[in-house]
């Protein structure tokens, strides 16, 4: 099927606003899609740090020193043997300072500047942060003798999690090209049937004023044959025009006689003589 240029011009605006369209429908349900699995990650971490916390502080409540309970190390060792993806787990003090860890170090014996901000947003309360590479979890830990006694803090890669978004992103790609180029196919379909009967007309008006510039000699026989007809009409008319005159002229004539009477008419009847022989 040959597609006008009238056609295609229509099709392009209406293609390029569905992208648009199509594309940031995208893009916002990625990135909705990206915080609803951050989110759901840090819950399933708060939950394994709520293991971590509620055996520590069983500690806490006996009047023990969060430096002085043994089982601490121990517990966070195989807790991080559990799940590859963990990276580390540190347990600070009230002060910040860190007390237990096991994984790569932080590369300070203190809490860093970003995770405080990320507490104090919460204070009291568990909070995650995402930065390169991983996502941070921490949970304050409280005891009924004091209510800060420190925090746990767990580093869990995002490598799963980035592969699954990176995953999620070439499909949603593809499929966002692939309804565009739908979209545009079915516009531009549309668009050519309702305008094909405007552009058949278009053609054949082209191709007469085309076919008047090369060869003026049918205009001009098409002119005299018009004014042949015109004369003949002419004719015609002043004839049929005679022919009612005649007939009125009749039709008078005839009712004249007719409303003279009997008396005026002339006598057809035979004369005979009186006496017969």
């Amino acid at each position: 099927m040959k597609f006008s240029q009238l056609s295609v011009k229509i099709t392009v605006p209406i293609a390029l606003i569905s992208a648009l369209a199509i594309g940031l429908t995208a893009f916002l349900n990625l990135g909705k899609f990206e915080r609803s699995l951050t989110e759901l990650e840090s819950s399933r971490l708060q939950f394994v740090l709520g293991d971590l916390k509620s055996n520590l502080e069983t500690g806490l409540d006996l009047g023990l020193a969060l430096n002085s309970l043994d089982n601490a190390q121990a517990v966070i060792d195989a807790t991080r043997k559990q799940d590859a993806s963990i990276l580390s787990i540190n347990i600070y003090d009230d002060a910040g300072a860190g007390v237990f860890e096991t994984g790569p170090d932080t590369g300070s014996p203190e809490i860093p500047p970003s995770w405080k901000r990320a507490m104090q947003s919460q204070p009291g309360h568990s909070w995650y942060l995402a930065e390169a590479g991983m996502l941070i979890v921490g949970v304050p830990l409280a005891s009924n003798i004091k209510q800060d006694a420190g925090h746990i803090v767990m580093r869990y890669s995002r490598s799963a999690h980035d592969a699954t978004v990176a995953s999620l992103t070439r499909e949603l790609v593809l499929a966002s090209l692939a309804a565009i180029a739908v979209t545009a196919g079915l516009v531009l379909l549309g668009i050519n049937l309702l305008v094909a009967k405007t552009n058949r007309r278009l053609a054949h008006i082209a191709q007469t004023l085309e076919r008047s510039l090369m060869d003026p000699a049918p205009v001009a026989r098409s002119e005299t044959e018009e004014d042949m007809l015109l004369s003949q009409v002419i004719h015609s008319s002043g004839s049929a025009m005679q022919d009612l005159s005649l007939v009125r002229k009749t039709l008078t004539e005839s009712l004249a006689v007719q409303t003279a009477g009997p008396d005026s008419r002339p006598d057809s009847t035979p004369h005979t003589s009186a006496e017969q022989p």
